[in-house]
């Protein structure tokens, strides 16, 4: 928690922390261009002001919400360096999304980058940076472990493992959409199997 100067009197408390998950909450559920700065300071218990000072605008907020919500999740790909076999790898990973986005207590479901990916064109530029920098890393990432498991000569001949990299990064995207279609689970797990059948012996 950090103090913001006032020029009267003592100064104001400010948890900066606890001010992204609300906003991150408010996102999630209300969608993020239906959430207004209004509505984030109203529930933060803050001012206007404050969040101006310390965010700057809405940009400035949206932009260290996500900044937060992917470092939160940034070590989704080490995951798979714990398995010799990249389809067990993969299976797995896969099915952790699923089986986290279609939860019954899970409310919302997806993912709330895949959801601002889909805004992308209307949000603020520092937001669209950060979302395109993560989307030119996701891809890097899993190549370097596709790479091995070609290796390992796991991998169909001929597969490209730059475009079996960014296409796999793009079923997670995928999956999303989909369950915001509410697309049952037993097909969320077929289409996968499919996917990950394209790349993978």
């Amino acid at each position: 928690m950090i103090s913001a100067p006032k020029k009267h009197g003592r100064p104001v408390s400010f948890d900066r922390d606890r001010t992204i998950q609300t906003a991150l909450d408010l996102y999630w559920r209300q969608g993020v261009l239906a959430t207004s700065l209004n509505q984030v300071a109203r529930m933060s218990d803050v001012s206007k002001p404050t969040l101006y000072r310390y965010f700057e605008n809405e940009d400035g907020l949206l932009h260290d919400v996500l900044k937060t919500y992917l470092l939160n999740n940034a070590d989704q790909f080490n995951f798979l360096k714990e398995h010799d076999n990249i389809r067990q790898g993969l299976s797995a990973f896969f099915l952790q999304i699923i089986d986290a986005w279609t939860a019954k207590d899970s409310s919302p479901h997806g993912c709330l980058f895949c959801d601002c990916l889909h805004e992308i064109d209307r949000l603020g530029s520092k937001s669209q940076s950060l979302i395109k920098t993560h989307l030119q890393q996701q891809p890097q990432q899993l190549a370097v472990i596709l790479s091995h498991a070609r290796d390992r000569g796991q991998l169909k001949d001929g597969v490209d493992i730059d475009q079996a990299a960014l296409y796999l990064t793009s079923h997670v995207i995928a999956l999303n959409a989909m369950v915001k279609m509410d697309v049952a689970r037993e097909h969320l797990v077929a289409i996968t199997s499919m996917a990950i059948d394209t790349v993978v012996r």
